[in-house]
């Protein structure tokens, strides 16, 4: 899959994070600041640099390929459950406080990472 994203300054990849399949040619937004994480799930206002280049696809940084083997992650720390009262315990996953996306090359197999985006 290929993994594209706005840009910061002309070479950083910021969010909205779109994977787009090379088979078939579906794409997704991945992750999207605004709308995902501990602090959108609670409403709270956005205070991130919006990024406003043109959209970039990910490259790896040993053979410039552009097609990635990914794997998103997500991590939590709560001071304690209580906290989610009132909200439906399906839903406590989508509060994560950090986001990034590790990924493998398919061409050469060089594991790389996004910058990681905090959520809350």
């Amino acid at each position: 899959m290929q993994i594209s994203g706005p840009t910061r300054d002309g070479k950083t990849i910021a969010d909205p994070i779109t994977v787009s399949c090379r088979s078939c040619g579906v794409s997704s937004v991945l992750f999207d600041l605004q709308r995902h994480g501990y602090d959108s799930e609670h409403g709270h206002e956005y205070f991130g640099i919006p990024a406003t280049g043109s959209p970039k696809c990910w490259t790896c940084g040993k053979c410039k390929n552009d097609t990635f083997i990914a794997e998103p992650s997500f991590s939590y720390q709560y001071e304690s459950l209580d906290e989610f009262d009132g909200i439906e315990e399906s839903r406590i996953p989508d509060f994560f406080d950090t986001f990034w996306i590790t990924m493998e090359c398919t061409k050469c197999g060089e594991l790389s990472e996004t910058d990681v985006w905090e959520c809350a």
